[in-house]
């Protein structure tokens, strides 16, 4: 029965995930821009995160298909299943996803603690704000694409194979791809 609880939950992280964020994303041009215009930093914060955690809620969706595909004979597919397309891109939705809450996080609790240790101080405008993370993307993109095959997400077996069920753990340094790096690596700098 455990396992049953273990997939439904699966299902239901992902439905929330995705209906939540899109509701965080999309709600406020259904309803009108109301009252956001005097929060519009702060909007735009939760706004990216939302995006994050729906990338999360797609990458949920897609691993909880894929566990119903191969339930039962992941073994005899494992090979096909980590070359594929669609393990390489579960892989980036979870690494893009992880990384980019944190940073988010770390972002609007930055935001927070200038605001109110220094409120009357200039605050920068949302347009490097933009820009920073237009670029950010942009290079995590680049160097995904520019990756060698082998030797990455896909070739660890953590996306289908739950090391706490089965009683393994995972092989392999967790940072092994370039843009698993620079995000971890601008995530940890916003510490500082």
């Amino acid at each position: 029965m455990g396992i049953h609880v273990f997939h439904l939950s699966v299902w239901v992280m992902a439905a929330v995930g995705i209906v939540g964020n899109l509701l965080v994303l999309f709600g406020p041009l259904a309803l009108g821009s109301r009252g956001l215009s005097c929060h519009i930093e702060h909007t735009i914060y939760l706004r990216h995160l939302a995006a994050s955690d729906l990338l999360m809620g797609i990458y949920l969706a897609i691993i909880a298909t894929a566990d119903i595909a191969f339930r039962g004979e992941y073994l005899l597919h494992e090979e096909d299943w980590r070359h594929s397309g669609t393990c390489s891109l579960c892989g980036f939705l979870s690494t893009l996803s992880c990384l980019s809450s944190t940073l988010f996080l770390t972002l609007i609790t930055w935001d927070r603690l200038v605001s109110v240790t220094r409120p009357l101080l200039p605050r920068p405008p949302s347009r490097a704000r933009y820009f920073s993370w237009f670029h950010l993307c942009r290079a995590a993109m680049y160097v995904r694409v520019c990756e060698p095959r082998g030797d990455g997400i896909s070739s660890d077996k953590h996306l289908l194979d739950n090391p706490v069920l089965r009683g393994r753990y995972l092989s392999g340094n967790p940072f092994k791809t370039i843009d698993q790096r620079v995000l971890h690596n601008l995530t940890h700098l916003q510490h500082m």
